[in-house]
């Protein structure tokens, strides 16, 4: 769920507001309505939220900006709802997702929310693959873990040990993470597909000698080597994947698989 607050000094206003929320979306929590700047700054400190529907002008010539000033937050994404357009240069220099003028339509609205909505969902998305590489390069495996969007299951996501990496592969226009759970009966194998390189995914396993990089479109966890056909050249991996050897790494995989 994504956490929003409402900062609107009129009653009706933040009721409408978190009646539009609502109605509309089902991934939104409105966690705090507030009327005045400190009921704002207080929530803002509570709930750390990730929306935020925000009038301009509060109680006592305290403005919003004043109240973001203060936050240091740059995560949350912003929609300023307000009767004046003087204050739009201001918001701009806040990042804003978008302004709001009132009166408006509950489908300018709707259509301002949905675009924060997006903006939210690619910052997770991007801070989802950060912390994948940031654990790529742990030492300690008990700590080596992270959390994978299941293929199947959009709305799931599984929690893997690094050490449960089979593969990755580069494929046309991405990278993809194959993974598999090897403490059940069935073998249950993953597919996880990032937007980063090989060549730069590779770098996170420079000290990891369990990871080795067998071909330009393959980095093997060799832990997971089932097989290697000396006279075709290339590696059967746990999931039955045939991997090729390229010529220039063939001496390392065999070093590895003490063959030579």
């Amino acid at each position: 769920m994504i956490t929003a607050i409402i900062v609107e000094d009129v009653s009706s206003e933040r009721l409408h507001l978190k009646k539009i929320l609502e109605e509309n979306f089902n991934d939104f929590y409105v966690a705090a309505l507030c009327g005045t700047s400190a009921e704002a700054t207080e929530a803002l400190q509570k709930y750390k939220p990730q929306l935020l529907l925000f009038d301009i002008e509060l109680d006592a010539g305290k403005l919003s900006f004043d109240i973001l000033n203060d936050y240091k937050n740059d995560t949350a994404e912003v929609v300023f709802i307000t009767a004046y357009n003087h204050y739009a240069l201001q918001a701009i220099q806040f990042s804003c997702c978008d302004y709001v003028l009132k009166p408006y339509s509950n489908s300018i609205l709707i259509e301002a929310i949905e675009k924060a909505k997006n903006r939210i969902d690619e910052k997770d998305k991007f801070n989802r693959i950060e912390l994948l590489l940031q654990n790529l390069k742990l030492t300690a495996p008990s700590k080596k873990i992270i959390a994978l969007q299941n293929a199947a299951q959009s709305k799931r996501y599984e929690v893997i040990s690094v050490n449960n990496i089979l593969y990755i592969a580069s494929q046309k226009d991405h990278t993809s993470l194959i993974t598999a759970q090897t403490n059940t009966a069935d073998r249950k194998i993953f597919y996880s597909v990032l937007s980063k390189g090989i060549g730069e995914i590779a770098a996170q396993f420079s000290d990891n000698s369990t990871f080795i990089r067998v071909h330009s479109q393959y980095i093997i966890n060799s832990n997971f080597i089932t097989a290697y056909d000396k006279k075709d050249g290339f590696i059967i991996m746990y999931d039955d994947k045939e991997i090729p050897i390229a010529r220039e790494r063939k001496q390392a995989v065999l070093r590895l698989l003490s063959l030579k």
